[in-house]
């Protein structure tokens, strides 16, 4: 019997890769500090769950409002984005604003975030149903924000972080509903199915978005190494498009993640995502600027995020002490 080269059956099992993905690999939720929040939802029924993570210091700063991150997938994506987070957040580094963290559970993961089949592609045999993402586009839209907007002391400047189907989902809810986040966090996300549709559809879309401002920052892992080979050429395709043609009022950056295996990639990639859409969050080089120059520039900053934007605390002290 004849055996591939190993280059080509490399290629061929990573190009695969989504498809054998059952479960998602990842840091289990209960490493990390969370609220487990039980709701009645409109359009999926009573008893629905939410993991929140507040601000170290959210309760001993009662008037301080916070952007939201909403993290798909939390059973294995939860715990890193709150480790980034609260990292890149920390006195001492002051990278990004101290933010809400909401863990969005899914039924079914393939039905919740996948758009409905075209009838010229084949469902991989594991997966059952399909087709949920508008349902699930509601739930978010209806249930899940309002409900968190209600609850804590939230700003309009919303995250969502999706990776694979997830990613997916980011992506169709840029196009379908682009202002519903201020930003995407899209990581590895399926593109391979409907045979790449979701790539033609913001090609054909992208120059008539109708967003204000936001922020997109797309990632992949590129493996292994010592292979030139996209984990999805779909994805691919995505990337040279976007590299070539700016979408309007979008902030966009893309990183490839060499050697890092489809469900290795997000841990890294979440920390560059989280950095990439609160880009401009730490002014850059403070110590040449005055107190009042600095002041002045989270006065703009404020109009951008639409809320208002406090100088961090290690610029107010020029740098003194840690918390």
């Amino acid at each position: 019997m004849g055996s591939f080269p190993m280059g080509k059956s490399i290629a061929i099992f990573f190009l695969l890769c989504p498809f054998f993905v059952l479960d998602m690999c990842g840091q289990d939720i209960a490493l990390v500090q969370h609220e487990v929040l039980t709701f009645d939802s409109k359009t999926k029924g009573d008893g629905q769950v939410l993991y929140v993570h507040k601000p170290l210091n959210y309760d001993q700063e009662p008037e301080k409002r916070y952007p939201v991150i909403y993290v798909l997938d939390p059973e294995e994506r939860f715990a890193h984005t709150l480790v980034a987070q609260e990292l890149l957040a920390a006195y001492t580094n002051s990278a990004v604003p101290a933010s809400i963290i909401v863990g969005v559970k899914s039924t079914d993961r393939y039905f919740d975030f996948s758009p409905k089949t075209s009838n010229d592609w084949s469902v991989p045999s594991f997966i059952k149903k399909t087709g949920g993402a508008e349902l699930f586009r509601d739930y978010l839209t209806l249930d899940v924000i309002p409900t968190i907007e209600k609850k804590y002391r939230t700003t309009p400047f919303r995250v969502l972080v999706g990776h694979s189907m997830g990613g997916l989902f980011a992506l169709e809810t840029l196009l379908q509903q682009p202002d519903l986040f201020k930003a995407y966090i899209v990581l590895d996300p399926s593109t391979f199915w409907n045979n790449g549709e979701i790539v033609d559809n913001l090609i054909a879309k992208a120059k008539s978005l109708n967003i204000a401002s936001g922020r997109l920052f797309l990632a992949d892992g590129l493996v292994p190494e010592t292979v030139e080979v996209k984990l999805e050429p779909n994805q691919e395709r995505l990337e040279k498009y976007l590299l070539t043609n700016p979408l309007p009022n979008i902030a966009y950056k893309y990183i490839g993640l060499r050697g890092e295996l489809h469900n290795e990639m997000p841990f890294q990639a979440v920390y560059q995502g989280l950095k990439s859409v609160f880009f401009d969050y730490r002014v850059e080089m403070p110590w040449i600027l005055s107190a009042q120059q600095i002041e002045d520039y989270y006065v703009g900053l404020s109009v951008k995020y639409g809320y208002p934007v406090e100088v961090p605390a290690m610029l107010k002290n020029r740098g003194a002490g840690r918390n």
